[in-house]
């Protein structure tokens, strides 16, 4: 349906397919085949274990149509559900998950390989999960000096600078990308590599275009600014899920520079 809405795409999806989540939920990605090539063998997922499995980190590898290499990890880390601290020991095991595959892709492809990990993470850019575990920083200088533990530059934190209009069309401070009883979390980041901020790499992030994509359509008023929500088909469908929703998160967004020649 998407390449039918956007003229001139190919979407297609890059999954692999997992039956650790109780509730069935999966990452993956979609890309537009126009743009990048994708091997499938680059393609494997792993997880966190929460007792059960739970919900996994997905790793994939894309080649721009100039050749430039680009592995993309997307994570659904562990939930609040049991309590912010009882559960948070989860998520400090994803972020120590992430980092040690951050530090195995660097050995495998070169310190300098471009990296891109995004996701909901259900933790705030300055929990220690992201902090502490997974490496992610505030500080550009800290990722680019770094030589003996890999860091991620944690694009997130601009968003606390944004600036953006609420349902009743005033210009407002944006609170986070999703809300839970009116309070406003930044749970959804990207995390970029050294790779992707040298300025002599021909794959590049723009990191001033990072922001929470939103428009007053999607916003709704009765749950303090968050996304008009899609809803969950519990119970009587027709009576839960609303078509014209979108999603309980905001999508964020970035852009990367390439150089052609």
């Amino acid at each position: 349906m998407l390449n039918k809405i956007l003229a001139g795409r190919e979407y297609v999806p890059a999954h692999a397919d997992s039956n650790e989540d109780l509730r069935g939920i999966d990452t993956a990605f979609l890309y537009d085949k126009q743009e990048f090539d994708h091997d499938p063998a680059t393609l494997f997922n792993y997880f966190v274990i929460r007792r059960t499995g739970t919900r996994d980190i997905t790793q994939a590898t894309f080649t721009t149509k100039a050749g430039q290499p680009l592995v993309l990890l997307c994570n659904h880390w562990p939930s609040r559900s049991g309590g912010t601290n009882e559960s948070q020991g989860y998520r400090m095991t994803a972020g120590e998950t992430l980092s040690y595959f951050h530090c195995r892709i660097r050995e495998e492809l070169g310190d300098d390989i471009p990296i891109l990990a995004m996701g909901d993470f259900n933790d705030d850019p300055f929990n220690d999960s992201l902090v502490l575990h997974a490496e992610a920083t505030r500080e550009r200088g800290d990722v680019e000096r770094s030589e003996t533990v890999p860091r991620f530059y944690n694009l997130a934190w601009r968003y606390l600078q944004q600036e953006g209009i609420d349902s009743k069309g005033n210009q407002k401070l944006v609170n986070g990308t999703l809300y839970f009883k009116g309070n406003g979390n930044v749970f959804d980041q990207l995390l970029v590599s050294k790779g992707l901020l040298m300025p002599s790499s021909p794959l590049r992030v723009e990191e001033e275009t990072a922001r929470i994509e939103l428009f007053p359509e999607m916003v709704d008023d009765r749950v303090s600014e968050g996304p008009i929500r899609f809803g969950l088909p519990r119970g009587d469908a027709q009576k839960n899920v609303n078509t014209k929703g979108y999603s309980d998160h905001f999508p964020v967004s970035v852009e990367l520079e390439e150089d052609v020649v």
